[in-house]
């Protein structure tokens, strides 16, 4: 399958299990359904499509000397409102396997640039920072290859995309294709993706996995069942059908290895909405937080390799931070 498409896919299927049903298809105020768009093309040596002018350069190599990095085209015409970043449409061609292509809609830019996709965390940012995703594909490919192609050999060129992409968050964003885009000879560029793509495929195996067994974990919490039959009598009271004890959260669910449990389908936004502030007001996700944070430290000591996918995506930080972490709640 071609790069830009792998990459593509990989980002949008787990922006979309990391988010969680935030509404249900039709609803208005549920998450956007926006996909991530392909990488510019890697095929034909260094990338040369323009790209947005981050407001902040960012961190570069010391071998790389930054007045001969080329600049890309700004984004914002002259006049118009920061508060509308300029958007842009990419359509990912059909794989070589005869399959549909895949539709790419519009995606903003963050407001400070590519300087946002730096502090990217899917589980720790909003559904508006997640909507940069899209633009951040593009944006970091262009800027590893304007940065690095070219500057010695092919290993020069990745050791040196790798550096600049060293303080980004997610992992596919930093690990899956972009940094292979410093390469300029097309074969070693391509068996570096190849390569990547195979880590990945590891990754999110071991990913899924170690999540569900941690989900299972913190649902069967002493603590949590207490709190989550306080949250369910506050569902109940607000008129809603009550959730049954030891059901997981309808999008902390979605996560889990082994699939819904449920079996009540969609809900209703409001209810949605209604569970969620239930379990802000009676301290389900405190609970659930401390469990979670207490088997990835364990995990980390024990047994590093089965959690380091989470890790690397950043859910210490995301557990960390004052308050729910905002993967446990319904982010919208």
């Amino acid at each position: 399958m071609n790069i830009k498409i792998a990459l593509a896919t990989i980002i949008v299927l787990t922006l979309l299990v990391a988010c969680g049903p935030a509404a249900p298809a039709g609803q208005d105020g549920g998450e956007s359904q926006s996909q991530t768009p392909t990488p510019t093309n890697q095929d034909d040596g260094p990338v040369d499509v323009p790209t947005p002018k981050p407001t902040e350069t960012p961190k570069r190599p010391p071998d790389v000397d930054p007045t001969s990095t080329p600049k890309p085209e700004p984004t914002r015409d002259p006049g118009d409102p920061a508060s509308e970043p300029k958007k842009a449409t990419v359509v990912v061609p059909p794989p070589d396997n005869g399959e549909a292509g895949v539709d790419l809609r519009v995606f903003p830019e963050p407001p400070n640039g590519i300087e946002g996709c730096y502090s990217i965390n899917i589980y720790a940012s909003t559904i508006q920072e997640l909507e940069y995703t899209g633009w951040c594909v593009d944006a970091l490919l262009q800027d590893v290859s304007a940065n690095c192609a070219g500057i010695g050999t092919s290993a020069d060129e990745l050791r040196c995309g790798q550096e600049r992409l060293a303080d980004v968050e997610t992992y596919f964003l930093r690990e899956v294709g972009t940094p292979c885009a410093a390469i300029s000879d097309p074969t070693d560029r391509q068996e570096c993706s190849d390569e990547t793509l195979r880590a990945s495929d590891t990754h999110m195996t071991t990913l899924w996995s170690t999540w569900g067994a941690i989900q299972n974990t913190v649902d069967s919490n002493a603590r949590v069942k207490v709190a989550h039959v306080a949250m369910a009598d506050c569902v109940e009271k607000k008129g809603f059908a009550r959730p049954a004890p030891g059901e997981s959260i309808a999008w902390q669910q979605s996560k889990s290895s082994d699939g819904a449990k449920t079996g009540r389908g969609e809900l209703p936004l409001a209810e949605y909405e209604a569970i969620d502030q239930c379990a802000k007001d009676v301290g389900l996700y405190s609970e659930q937080e401390t469990v979670w944070l207490s088997e990835i430290t364990r995990l980390n000591r024990e047994d590093r390799e089965k959690v380091r996918p989470l890790i690397e995506n950043g859910i210490l930080p995301a557990l960390e931070a004052d308050g729910p972490a905002l993967f446990l709640t319904l982010r919208q």
